[in-house]
């Protein structure tokens, strides 16, 4: 059989035949992205705490108790607060069946705001003349970006932001991990490394990526995604997330709220 090259590997991946891409391309190019996980987590591990990957927030939340998030913002057109609304969001995996009004408003409301922020982050010169920027959700499986949920909110939102954004999956998660929101304990930067799989695609070279999350609590996720980003496609990667926790004890990630 013969080697697959890199434009059959994207195009396996956009596909919708992600766990097949993912053995194709450790096969195809497994070494090279073991040397770069180590070397991520060697910068990750110097950084001490700085930030080597820019991290903003559209928003934040308070845990309670490790299982509730309650934050006093409340989200008129949802009829809940923020905090509320990213769990539903997080529930949102794979499209509803049938007429489903309220996913489609939750949906509707994250990518306007997740939009809001692009543009404004945009404008600000954050990204300066790299353009455009490519928008890539974290995946919550093995098999990369859900299905619904956060992945159609990002999808929507470079839609509503314009041409300057462009939706493009570019993490794969090469092995399950437990939830971090819920928990008091943050991912280790190592465990988050080795379970993550940027795909390579040339045409993010020398560009900017923004890597979206749901919630960001210790930076771990999306730090590991952006080094991997940063020296296996040689790219300029960003955090950005919809919520951050905003409890001081949790909260080691450093976003800024934007």
């Amino acid at each position: 059989m013969a080697e697959p090259t890199q434009a059959e590997i994207v195009e396996f991946y956009r596909s919708g035949l992600h766990a097949d891409a993912f053995v194709m391309q450790l096969d195809h190019d497994g070494g090279r992205l073991r040397r770069h996980q180590g070397m991520a987590v060697q910068r990750l591990a110097q950084a001490k705490g700085k930030n080597r990957v820019p991290l903003f927030a559209c928003g934040a939340y308070h845990p309670l108790k490790a299982k509730l998030h309650a934050v006093a913002e409340p989200v008129a057109e949802l009829g809940c607060t923020y905090s509320e609304a990213i769990l539903k969001l997080k529930a949102l995996s794979v499209e509803p069946k049938g007429a489903a009004p309220e996913a489609e408003a939750l949906v509707a409301y994250f990518a306007a705001r997740l939009a809001g922020k692009l543009t404004f982050l945009k404008a600000r010169g954050d990204f300066g003349t790299l353009l455009p920027v490519f928008v890539s959700p974290v995946p919550g499986s093995e098999t990369g970006p859900l299905a619904w949920g956060l992945n159609r909110v990002a999808k929507d939102a470079c839609a509503l932001a314009g041409d300057a954004f462009v939706f493009r999956p570019m993490v794969l998660r090469g092995a399950p991990i437990p939830s971090a929101h819920l928990s008091q304990e943050p991912r280790l930067p190592e465990l988050q490394v080795s379970s993550l799989m940027p795909l390579r695609d040339p045409d993010v070279r020398n560009r900017v990526v923004v890597l979206v999350d749901d919630v960001v609590s210790s930076g771990n996720t999306l730090r590991a995604a952006g080094e991997l980003l940063n020296l296996y496609d040689e790219a300029f990667a960003r955090g950005l997330a919809l919520a951050r926790t905003s409890a001081t004890l949790r909260d080691r990630s450093g976003a800024e709220v934007v």
